[in-house]
């Protein structure tokens, strides 16, 4: 299933995939991860990554029952040096 809420002020997309779905679209498209971890912090990341008006996405690989697993943070392959800049300069 494929949601996608576009916040017009921003031109800011928000994608949620189905993770059949993702992987087709990465291997299309070009998509590359750039981080994994816990949900919540890999969350914290993408609004960073979004106030930026850097396209993202997470696939959240976390177990839903026992809460155990990881989240990955996606950009387009174009987008990767300036993202991971962005995030760098906010770990610093």
């Amino acid at each position: 299933m494929l949601l996608k809420n576009v916040s017009s002020s921003k031109k800011i997309i928000h994608f949620h995939f189905s993770l059949g779905h993702f992987k087709q679209l990465h291997l299309e498209k070009g998509w590359v991860k750039i981080l994994s971890g816990a949900a919540n912090e890999v969350q914290l990341k993408l609004a960073l990554l979004q106030a930026q008006e850097i396209n993202a996405v997470i696939i959240n690989k976390q177990d839903s029952s026992y809460l155990f697993g990881e989240a990955e943070l996606y950009v387009p392959q174009d987008e990767v040096i300036r993202a991971k800049r962005i995030l760098d300069e906010e770990n610093a």
